[in-house]
């Protein structure tokens, strides 16, 4: 949940979004030479800071924050300074790169305790139970390899969604060419008028009496 809030917009729209997002402060008409004060000042509370800039006086900012964002279209020096660049113009990515970095971050957390745990046991096993080296050495390769398989797990994750994408893809491209093969028929397709058929039909040869 985002907490803090830095933007150069009027303080009533920020007010307002600083209220749906459930901010607990926020900072509105922020120049632009401040940016960069802010970011310290929040980092000297003891917070870590994510700062979103497209701008060049956005390079001080992006470069003192934890973790900088810019966006395609940004100035040279915003994308080059930022750790990641969105390839849109949005920020509708946000939400799930917050999601794949707290992921990750449980993905390490759970790969240590795989191996540290394991490794804490049976050192102590060796003094206190009498196990032998191999019983350690065979616990600290399993544990190894439990701790590969834990960090390539999120690479499944990413091949899946990859693969929703792709199949998301196709169906928009499929929808487009059955509305683009439709429009064609349609406009092959000649409606004829009553009044039409009655010109285009034969004449009828008179009759003789």
């Amino acid at each position: 949940k985002m907490q803090e809030s830095a933007t150069k917009f009027n303080g009533f729209l920020t007010k307002k979004l600083a209220e749906e997002l459930g901010m607990a402060r926020y900072f509105a008409q922020v120049l632009p030479a401040d940016k960069a004060d802010y970011v310290e000042k929040l980092q000297a509370e003891g917070r870590k800071v994510c700062f979103v800039g497209d701008g060049i006086n956005d390079s001080i900012a992006l470069k003192k924050a934890n973790v900088s964002i810019s966006l395609r279209g940004a100035t040279t020096i915003a994308t080059d300074t930022a750790h990641i660049v969105f390839l849109e113009q949005g920020l509708g990515k946000l939400c799930e790169l917050r999601d794949i970095a707290r992921n990750l971050d449980h993905n390490i957390r759970r790969s240590w305790g795989m191996i540290l745990v394991p490794n804490a046991a049976c050192v102590v096993g060796v003094f206190t139970m009498g196990l032998g080296v191999g019983f350690s050495v065979l616990t600290n390769n399993v544990a190894a390899i439990g701790a590969l398989i834990n960090g390539v797990l999120p690479m499944r994750e990413v091949a899946k969604l990859e693969a929703e994408r792709r199949h998301m893809l196709e169906l928009e491209l499929a929808a487009h060419d059955a509305e683009s093969e439709s429009e064609t028929h349609l406009e092959s397709v000649k409606v004829v008028s009553p009044a039409d058929t009655q010109d285009d039909a034969p004449a009828e040869s008179p009759t003789t009496r």
